[in-house]
């Protein structure tokens, strides 16, 4: 099987790139992570249980598979959707832990939608799990230690609701938070005084207006502003350092005024480290000197760590505006949009290095780097970054999904589609180090999206995870033996550029 793996991936078609592989599998896969023994695991969606290759039947799954260094299929277990909903995967000592949200109508899991359950190695028994903390609405962080301890974090279900990073032992049982403000969480709400210490986290947004606060639009005609802090609405990631320190991330949700003009909704981003035991190195919102108010929204999306530079890379959603925004070239009208944005920062001291935006613009006219061009003026375009990665060289590789016309290097699997204007496609980007210079960007005209993607290192490969379906006028691919008709949820190989 192997060899045939292998074949299938390096056989060269007319186009000189090479030929791909997929394997269709439910409705939507969400995430992949490898097994540290060279196969993969994987979890997702599906319609009806006829698109995993069981016995027909339209109930809407949940499920999490492992993949065998071949790529075929050596375990899969579905649960009912209402059990759980899968977002994030980590490898634990004794097996799988799957991170998600919940809708059981039990009273015992009624106070949190937010569930981890820890799988054994063939996926088939439940050892245990555990509701997430109050009022958290889903899990989309989780990480394990070297001693094998799950922190998990995520966002809240309302306003005004407090979030937290959890943690528990190996076995799932209760473990300490011996140096935080409390001993049974990670608490990351303003309330908390680590954070509100001044020059950490949320002392930032209650310096009085009449005392330094912050300039709306710095040299422009509006003034300062005032605050009104709702707590960490949106869930983010967490990450464990080489040295065991924990990494977290999330979005602050707040409203603010500036002199008697009305308040607006704001969402910032959150990035902080912390010791294992909960002691608060450092915090950060990516703010500069003299930067206004980043509105009106940015959104933590995911979050890697580079061994080879000790920093760490952030990929933020920020909502469109041609005033505010974060560190990095953008150029063009974002209008009422959505764009990503990938920043390297200092995981010894959370100061921000440099910054990325993703720019595709409708015109599809770029320079020699892949910037947006005049004339005319660009108008940007809606784009959604989902995963990043980072290889033993410093590389960030990303994926999700493009916005018209994405521009792609000369080596691409395939450009944008030159006869669509519109909606979306699945997209692969490699940014070098220095944080300019994209060596690698192309489409997957598939129809959907990448939700995740891993390094299959014995292939020298990239696998990619999402929703979509093959067309080969478009993309040749060939299907793996275990795919499954009328499946939409897909897995690409792809050779590495």
């Amino acid at each position: 099987m192997t060899s045939r793996v292998f074949l299938f991936l390096f056989f060269l078609v007319s186009s000189s790139h090479s030929k791909q592989v997929h394997l269709s599998l439910g409705s939507e896969i969400t995430r992949i992570i490898p097994d540290q023994a060279g196969g993969f695991f994987l979890a997702g969606l599906a319609d009806d249980a006829a698109q995993l290759g069981l016995e027909a039947k339209a109930e809407p799954l949940s499920f999490v598979a492992h993949l065998d260094g071949n790529l075929k299929i050596k375990h899969l277990k579905t649960f009912p959707r209402t059990f759980i909903s899968p977002a994030r995967l980590a490898k634990s000592p004794k097996g799988l832990l799957v991170g998600g949200t919940h809708k059981r109508p039990d009273d015992a899991w009624k106070k949190s939608n937010a569930v981890v359950m820890a799988l054994s190695p063939d996926l088939q028994s439940i050892l245990w799990e555990r509701i997430g903390g109050p009022n958290q609405d889903k899990v989309t962080g989780l990480a394990v230690s070297k001693t094998g301890v799950p922190f998990f974090t995520g966002g809240t279900r309302g306003r005004n609701m407090a979030a937290y990073v959890m943690k528990c032992a190996a076995d799932g049982s209760d473990l300490l938070w011996t140096e935080a403000h409390r001993d049974w969480c990670l608490d990351l709400h303003h309330n908390d005084p680590q954070l509100n210490r001044e020059g950490q986290y949320w002392h930032y947004y209650k310096i009085d207006k009449d005392n330094g606060g912050h300039d709306y639009d710095g040299e422009g005609k509006w003034g300062k502003v005032r605050f009104y802090l709702k707590g960490m609405r949106i869930g983010g990631q967490t990450l464990i350092l080489p040295d065991g320190d924990l990494v977290v991330s999330g979005t602050n949700q707040y409203d603010f005024r500036e002199g008697k003009n009305k308040s607006f909704p704001a969402f910032d981003y959150f990035l902080a480290r912390y010791s294992p035991g909960g002691k608060l190195r450092w915090s950060t919102n990516l703010y500069v000197p003299g930067d206004s108010v980043h509105t009106p929204d940015q959104k933590a999306i995911d979050l890697a760590y580079d061994a080879k530079n000790d920093q760490l890379l952030c990929l933020v959603k920020q909502h469109g505006s041609n005033v505010y925004r974060f560190k990095g070239d953008l150029y063009g009208d974002t209008g009422n949009l959505m764009i990503s944005w990938v920043g390297r920062v200092s995981a010894k001291t959370g100061k921000i290095d440099k910054g990325w935006y993703f720019q595709t613009s409708r015109q599809g006219k770029y320079n020699e780097k892949g910037g947006p061009q005049s004339p005319p003026y660009p108008k940007l375009t809606g784009n959604s970054l989902k995963s990043l990665l980072v290889d033993a060289e410093g590389r960030t590789w990303l994926c999700g999904s493009a916005g018209p016309k994405m521009w792609t290097t000369a080596n691409a699997l395939q450009p944008w589609p030159e006869d669509q204007n519109g909606g979306s496609q699945p997209c692969l980007v490699v940014l070098e180090p220095d944080h300019k210079t994209v060596s690698y960007a192309t489409t997957h005209p598939t129809g959907g999206t990448w939700n995740s993607l891993a390094f299959w290192d014995q292939q020298k490969a990239i696998i990619l995870v999402g929703k979509g379906t093959p067309d080969d006028t478009k993309m040749p691919s060939t299907p793996l033996p275990s795919s499954q008709a009328g499946a939409t949820g897909l897995l690409l190989v792809q050779e590495r550029p």
